[in-house]
């Protein structure tokens, strides 16, 4: 590949999404492993930490990118742009959710079961309020579709009456 050709790939939003979304899904589980397994951290090489923090954190993103993507509209074409904004949304939602206990952790000094009971917690809540307020979301998107399309039922109507 050469540099012309890369360059192009870079400029485009779907790379900087992909780009973003890999930072943020392996920097949130390397913070883990450096505060709960510190000589694992020192001793691993940066392949199997790198290797090892995508699978703590790619669950939660996971779980994430299908509560933001139950806001996608149904009736409408799937987008690809959609996707990648769910998943950016998920991720970096989800370096929020692991890296705040984390804090917590180093203030009081939690242990690994208070962590993960509170990120457990946090998920749940996560997926509760976006699974209902995508539910609200739709039944408000269909209500004004409804009153949109008796308004334009009723436009058409007059128009009728007005022309004869």
């Amino acid at each position: 590949m050469d540099l012309d050709a890369w360059m192009k790939q870079v400029r485009d939003k779907a790379f900087l999404f992909a780009l973003f979304d890999m930072l943020f899904l392996c920097l949130s589980g390397i913070a883990v492993l450096f505060f709960f397994q510190r000589v694992f951290f020192e001793s691993t090489d940066w392949v199997k930490l790198v290797l090892l923090s995508g699978a703590i954190t790619a669950p939660f993103v996971f779980f994430n990118t299908l509560a933001f993507s139950a806001f996608e509209d149904d009736e409408e074409v799937k987008k690809r742009d959609g996707l990648f904004v769910s998943l950016t949304a998920a991720s970096m939602s989800t370096a929020i959710l692991l890296n705040a206990p984390l804090v917590l952790i180093y203030w009081e000094g939690w242990t690994l079961k208070d962590y993960t009971v509170s990120v457990a917690i946090m998920e749940v809540i996560v997926l509760a309020i976006s699974f209902f307020e995508a539910r609200r979301y739709k039944k408000e998107k269909l209500a004004g579709r409804r009153i949109l399309k008796k308004a334009s039922e009723r436009k058409k109507k007059t128009a009728a009456a007005n022309k004869i």
